[in-house]
């Protein structure tokens, strides 16, 4: 009896986690989770399989592709059927503070390659973003090959201020294009305003790592093989519990 009931109340707490599990990644549109995923090599190019386990943005054309490795953010851009020619570029504006402010803040940061290779990093500074920088925690590669434009990221986590294993959430946007369109040709999040809302992180996405905090993801079936050995020993003691009760009774 007491078996059946320790069995029981492990089985509901790992559906419990399995269900809360899936239900993190029913993300709303300005919302996306960086899931935990193999290293990808960054040289530019996505290839086949990569990026699969990576949560996919889409923006008129564009693809956009996040994960995690417990160690490093990665961001991955795809956009086909562009001309080669085009001077390109592809980055994000990210507020590790998440402080939501109507205007930018120190914390906040833009990371960008452009098509020929060159990174730029801005911070915040006053009003508007000062001048550009060296990158100095990340790196990214770009390459144009036939009509598809891609770049890869590898942001550390000491860039943009996470902690493996404390959740945490940062104001995100991604943007891909032209360089010197009035407009760049995608964006996220949707709706986004890149005239009056760049600079008001406000109004900006949310990035998380959801269930993971930033570590490795332990899946529900992990975590019921952790919990048999416990429920094993658990049932064996209130088995004996209940056969000396009864002895005593």
């Amino acid at each position: 009896m007491f078996n059946n009931r320790v069995l029981l109340f492990t089985l509901m707490i790992a559906l419990f986690l399995a269900h809360d599990h899936l239900l993190v990644y029913a993300d709303a549109s300005y919302q996306v989770v960086a899931k935990f995923g193999s290293t990808p090599t960054i040289d530019g190019s996505i290839s086949v399989g990569e990026w699969s386990d990576a949560n996919a943005l889409f923006s008129n054309g564009t693809q956009v592709l996040v994960k995690q490795d417990g160690t490093n953010l990665y961001i991955g851009f795809s956009t086909s059927g562009i001309n080669p020619q085009d001077d390109l570029g592809c980055g994000m504006f990210l507020d590790p503070n998440h402080d939501k402010g109507y205007e930018l803040r120190s914390d906040d940061i833009i990371l960008h390659v452009f098509s020929n290779g060159t990174t730029w990093e801005g911070h915040a500074s006053g009003s508007g973003w000062g001048d550009p920088q060296n990158a100095t925690g990340w790196t990214a590669k770009s390459s144009i090959i036939l009509d598809m434009w891609q770049a890869e990221f590898n942001i550390s986590y000491s860039t943009i201020n996470v902690t493996a294993g404390v959740e945490k959430t940062l104001g995100a946007v991604f943007v891909s294009g032209k360089i010197h369109d009035p407009l760049p040709s995608a964006v996220w999040p949707p709706g986004y305003d890149w005239h009056s809302q760049r600079e008001t992180p406000e109004q900006w996405g949310e990035l998380s790592s959801g269930s993971y905090y930033w570590i490795p993801e332990l899946p529900a079936f992990q975590i019921l093989l952790i919990l048999m050995p416990v429920t094993f020993l658990a049932g064996v003691t209130l088995k004996k519990k209940d056969k000396r009760d009864r002895d005593l009774a």
